[in-house]
């Protein structure tokens, strides 16, 4: 019988632990006022970046959040109210890899991730960028959008957007960039990789 007891307080103390990882994700995701896109979690670990998505340079449409699990790197736009992204450009890695043309300013044409949503846009679109494939530790993303917003079926807004960052280049365009530090959470807690 005490074998018994043994067992069945040992299968209710492995329940309760894998029930409090799930609970320390919410919770920390809760603490950070940070709410990912349905369908993706930001692990305890993380502390994910998020950051204003500016139309035209000075209107807030939305915000892009950045964050990173054992394999991937994601960044998510995340439009408000009516406004919607009709096509999003994005480049991830290194800083002083960004595709600029001679005068310094980038060149959205060739970041390497591009996606057309369409006429009437998203208001949600996230990317997934394998770590392997990046430099590991600090890193640049650099988040452009084409931004609408209709009204009764009318378009009442259509600007540039950028993740707001700092300035790609000093005297050149607003194009910005924002810089993220990948995080490890195998050796309990937050490092770099």
């Amino acid at each position: 019988m005490k074998s018994l007891s043994t067992l069945l307080l040992s299968a209710l103390a492995v329940l309760f632990v894998s029930c409090q990882k799930e609970n320390l994700d919410e919770l920390a995701q809760r603490e950070n006022q940070i709410t990912p896109p349905p369908g993706y979690t930001i692990p305890a670990c993380v502390t994910a970046t998020e950051t204003a998505l500016l139309g035209g340079q000075t209107t807030t449409v939305g915000t892009v959040l950045i964050w990173n699990d054992a394999t991937n790197v994601y960044v998510s736009y995340m439009l408000s109210g009516n406004y919607r992204v009709r096509r999003t450009h994005l480049y991830v890695g290194a800083c002083n890899a960004i595709p600029v043309n001679g005068a310094g300013n980038p060149r959205i044409g060739l970041y390497p991730y591009q996606t057309d949503h369409g006429t009437g846009g998203t208001d949600i679109y996230t990317y997934t960028i394998p770590r392997n494939s990046l430099p590991g530790g600090s890193i640049c993303v650099s988040a452009h959008a084409e931004v609408v917003a209709f009204t009764n079926g009318s378009m009442t807004f259509n600007e540039t957007g950028w993740a707001q960052g700092d300035q790609i280049n000093d005297g050149g365009s607003w194009a910005m960039k924002v810089s993220y530090v990948q995080q490890d959470c195998s050796g309990g807690g937050g490092q770099t990789r």
